[in-house]
């Protein structure tokens, strides 16, 4: 990465909240500092994540002090720019969907900004006053945050940013920052996901990984659950997955409901052209018929968005499930049983389910 920047940082941020040629890519939150990238319109189409894989040797950046940046930023007296989100439960096609807007058409698209991780740690710790922040100073630092995504290089434009799956603790207050902002919240049956999950191997990672901010979340919505987090196995874990996650968006839901559209994965492969049109339609994007029959030719429905490289299908995926139904298929029932056990257990979570239709 280069390190020039500094010098024309000064020349970027004349407009702080004008088009986004600076990115806040990254921040300590100790040191108070954060790594900004310069940017253009293809940084942001190019990257299908905005981690550190957005990176390379000639992006061109620098650590700064961010206390006189967010002074700025957060003198401004009018509401945050109208922004919209995806959130969802994780490998239910948020990424195409991503994709998929981006290529309607009138919007500048940002998955998974790094920034996120850091701010749904922040408010977690902060929910349960054991974080290093209060929560007030926490709400403070989201606002900052989402003044700067929600920056456009057009005017008539409006962001569309795909957090990360386990960062949907954030929804009530991005949506809450602009009443006309929305969220499309995605996410498919739990038979589904955890064939998914448990059918490969490096997800396993994810569901170990996440397990204590996911046990966490369940303990803040409905109590300490009845169980040892080091007794589950991994399709128990996958069973946690599933409904930690789900209940993070049916929070989304209850507290913006009319701000908030559900979209099931599985129900947008059987029929993409009109839950697509829908979906625009709640997040007013102009898209015409022709619009819509271009998306479906887009190459976008035919590759792994994660790496577009490799080709992936709605087919592909029904065979990758079925797969790992005859692989580990012990462990899939065993995730299964445990998400009703808890389901029995905790009428919230049978609630939640039933809000998205997984009764």
């Amino acid at each position: 990465m280069r390190s020039d920047f500094l010098e024309s940082l000064p020349e970027l941020m004349k407009d702080v909240l004008g088009p986004p040629r600076f990115y806040l890519h990254q921040i300590d939150q100790t040191a108070e500092k954060g790594l900004v990238v310069e940017a253009d319109r293809e940084f942001y189409r190019r990257a299908i994540f905005l981690d550190q894989r957005a990176l390379s040797e000639q992006t061109n950046g620098a650590w700064m002090p961010l206390e006189g940046l967010k002074q700025q930023v957060l003198a401004v007296q009018d509401p945050p720019a109208k922004t919209h989100f995806i959130f969802h439960i994780g490998h239910c096609g948020s990424t195409l969907m991503s994709r998929l807007l981006e290529a309607a058409g009138g919007n500048l698209a940002l998955r998974e900004p790094l920034v996120l991780r850091t701010l749904s740690e922040l408010l977690q710790a902060a929910d349960a006053g054991a974080g290093p922040l209060k929560a007030n100073v926490v709400a403070r630092e989201i606002e900052f945050h989402a003044r700067l995504l929600g920056r456009t290089f057009e005017a008539a434009e409006v962001a569309i940013i795909k957090a990360t799956s386990f960062t949907s603790n954030l929804g009530p207050a991005l949506l809450a920052l602009n009443p006309a902002n929305r969220a499309v919240l995605m996410a498919m049956s739990a038979e589904a996901y955890v064939a998914t999950m448990l059918g490969a191997a490096e997800y396993s990672a994810d569901l170990r990984g996440f397990a204590a901010a996911r046990y966490q979340t369940l303990a803040a919505h409905l109590g300490a659950p009845d169980f040892e987090l080091s007794e589950l196995s991994l399709g128990r874990l996958a069973g946690l997955a599933w409904l930690s996650e789900l209940i993070k968006l049916q929070a989304i839901a209850a507290g913006a409901p009319g701000q908030s559209h559900f979209l099931d994965f599985d129900a947008f492969l059987a029929e993409p052209r009109s839950s697509l049109d829908e979906l625009c339609s709640f997040l007013s994007l102009p898209l015409d018929d022709q619009a819509l029959d271009r998306l479906m030719e887009s190459p976008v429905l035919s590759q792994y968005s994660k790496a577009p490289d490799h080709p992936f299908d709605a087919a592909a995926r029904r065979q990758r499930i079925a797969a790992a139904k005859a692989s580990v298929g012990s462990d899939i029932e065993v995730a299964l049983a445990f998400i009703a056990e808890l389901s029995g257990a905790h009428p919230g979570l049978a609630e939640a389910a039933a809000h998205f239709g997984y009764a």
